[in-house]
C-alpha cells in the first residue's frame, strides 16, 4: 500500500522560526504546496519567508525539508546593509535582506 505525503507550508515573519508563522497550507500536493508559499510570500511583501516540509501519514521519521527558509533569496543581506523589502539602510537585524 502506497502512503500518500502531506506537504506543509508555513510563513515564518522574517524568516525567523522563532518570531510570529502560521500554517498556510496542509495537503497532497507538493507543486501547490511551494506555489502557495511563494504567492503569499509576494501578496505579503516579502515580510513573511515559506518553508515546506514532507510527511509521511504514520511514519514519525518521515520528515523532509522541501524549501528551506534558512538561504532564501529574501534572506540575504545586500552588501551595502539596505533591506531587501524597505530599502532603508541599517535594519538589516530587524528585516531581511
Amino acid at each position: 500500500m502506497r502512503k500518500n505525503k502531506i506537504y506543509v507550508t508555513t510563513m515564518y515573519r522574517w524568516g525567523d522560526r522563532e518570531a510570529h508563522s502560521y500554517v498556510l497550507y496542509a495537503g497532497f500536493s507538493k507543486h501547490a504546496a511551494t506555489k502557495a508559499g511563494e504567492d503569499e510570500r509576494e501578496y505579503r511583501g516579502g515580510k513573511y519567508i515559506p518553508g515546506v516540509d514532507e510527511f509521511t501519514p504514520g511514519d514519525m521519521k518521515s520528515h523532509k525539508i522541501i524549501v528551506p527558509i534558512e538561504g532564501h533569496t529574501y534572506m540575504r543581506r545586500q552588501s551595502e546593509g539596505r533591506c531587501h523589502v524597505c530599502g532603508e539602510p541599517g535594519r538589516e537585524k530587524e528585516v531581511p535582506g
